[in-house]
C-alpha cells in the first residue's frame, strides 16, 4: 500500500505562536514512521541511494508530464488530487504545470533544480526585477525557512518547518526517505498545513485544521505504486476548486469579494484584522453552485468605519477553507 499515515502528533508550536519572533518547537515522530522505520547498513544505504540516483527524477517533488497522485473516496472510487499535465520552455529551462487540489495552479510553471523546486516568477512576487524565479519548495533545508508554497490561492511568502528526514519501508518494500513540512503564513492565524513528502514519490499525506488526506496511489514516470487504479479511475478530472479573490485591492472605500462554488454548500465569509479578531460577517448560510460576489464597504458588524490596515477575508465551507489578504487605504 502507498503511504497511509494514521496520525500526526504534536505539531510545531509555530502553528500556535506564529506571531512570536522566537519560536520553540516540540516535534515528535509520527507513529507511522516509528512502525515502519528500517535500519540500513552503510552498504545497503549506498546501494539504495545509487538506485534512487538512476531514476529520471528522484526528488521529493517528481515533475514529469503524466505523473498523477490519487486518494480513495468513501465509495471506493479514486480521485486525482494532483497531476503534471504540461511542460514549456522559459529562458532555456523546462518548466511543468501541476493541476489539482494540491497543484501549482493554472498558468503557474515550476521546475526542479536538485532538491529545490523553483517557480517562474511571472508576477515578480519577490519584488526583485533582477530575478526570474522564486523558491516554491525547499527539500535541502531543515528548521525554519521561507518558501512560496501556495502559488495559486495565496502567493506570498510562507514559513516552513522541517525537523529532518525519516527512513521508512513503503511501496512494496522499496525504502525511501520521508520528510514532513509544516507551512504557516506570517501574521495570519488561519492558514497552516502539513505535507508529507517521500523521495522519488512526491506527496503522501496532507493535514490541515479541517481535514487530512492520505494518498494511496501514484504514477511516477509511467510506473504505478500503491493500490491498483483502474483505467476508468485514471481519467477522473481534477478536484473542482473553490476560488476566492477581491477587486480592487488595495481599495477605498469598498471592494468586491468574488468566489466560486463547485456545488451547493454552506458558506461563511468573514473579515478579520491582523490580530485575528473578527471584523465583519459577510455571509453565513447555504448557497448554490456558481459564482458569487459580496461588497465590503470597510465597516464592522456594528457598521462602524474601520481604519486603514491589512485585513483578511476568509471563506469557510465543509470542504475547503481559503483566506486572502486585502488592504484598505483611506
Amino acid at each position: 500500500m502507498f503511504v497511509v499515515i494514521g496520525g500526526y502528533l504534536n505539531k510545531p508550536i509555530l502553528i500556535l505562536l506564529f506571531t512570536i519572533a522566537i519560536v520553540v518547537s516540540c516535534y515528535s515522530i509520527p507513529k507511522f514512521i516509528l512502525d515502519n522505520q528500517v535500519t540500513l547498513t552503510p552498504e545497503q544505504k549506498s546501494a539504495y541511494e545509487r538506485k534512487v540516483s538512476e531514476r529520471p527524477d528522484s526528488t521529493y517533488n517528481p515533475l514529469q508530464v503524466g505523473n498523477k497522485w490519487w486518494r480513495r473516496l468513501n465509495d471506493d472510487s479514486f480521485q486525482v488530487l494532483r497531476e503534471v499535465i504540461d511542460s514549456t520552455i522559459i529562458n532555456d529551462k523546462v518548466y511543468y504545470q501541476v493541476t489539482g487540489l494540491f497543484g501549482s495552479g493554472i498558468n503557474r510553471w515550476i521546475r526542479n533544480e536538485g532538491d529545490l523546486t523553483l517557480a517562474y516568477d511571472e508576477y515578480d512576487l519577490d519584488n526583485n526585477p533582477n530575478t526570474t524565479e522564486i523558491i516554491h519548495e525547499d527539500f535541502t533545508s531543515f528548521g525554519y525557512y521561507d518558501v512560496y508554497h501556495d502559488l495559486y490561492h495565496y502567493p506570498v511568502i510562507w514559513n516552513c518547518f522541517c525537523d529532518g528526514e525519516y527512513y521508512l519501508t513503503a511501496y512494496g518494500g522499496i525504502p525511501t526517505y520521508l520528510r514532513f513540512h509544516d507551512y504557516t503564513v506570517p501574521n495570519d492565524p488561519f492558514i497552516f498545513i502539513t505535507f508529507g513528502w517521500a523521495r522519488g514519490f512526491g506527496i503522501t499525506y496532507v493535514e490541515t485544521s479541517d481535514y487530512d488526506i492520505s494518498f494511496i496511489a501514484c504514477r511516477i514516470g509511467g510506473v504505478y505504486y500503491g493500490v491498483p487504479v483502474s483505467i476508468t479511475d485514471n481519467e477522473l478530472p481534477p478536484v473542482p476548486q473553490i476560488e476566492l479573490s477581491c477587486y480592487p485591492n488595495p481599495f477605498n472605500p469598498s471592494t468586491t469579494i468574488v468566489y466560486s462554488l463547485p456545488k451547493d454548500t454552506q458558506v461563511n465569509l468573514i473579515v478579520y484584522n491582523l490580530k485575528g479578531q473578527k471584523v465583519k460577517t459577510l455571509q453565513n448560510g447555504r448557497q448554490k453552485a456558481g459564482q458569487h460576489s459580496i461588497v465590503w464597504n470597510g465597516t464592522d458588524d456594528q457598521n462602524r468605519k474601520v481604519t486603514s490596515a491589512i485585513y483578511f477575508y476568509k471563506l469557510i465551507t465543509p470542504d475547503k477553507v481559503l483566506t486572502n489578504k486585502m488592504i484598505l487605504m483611506m
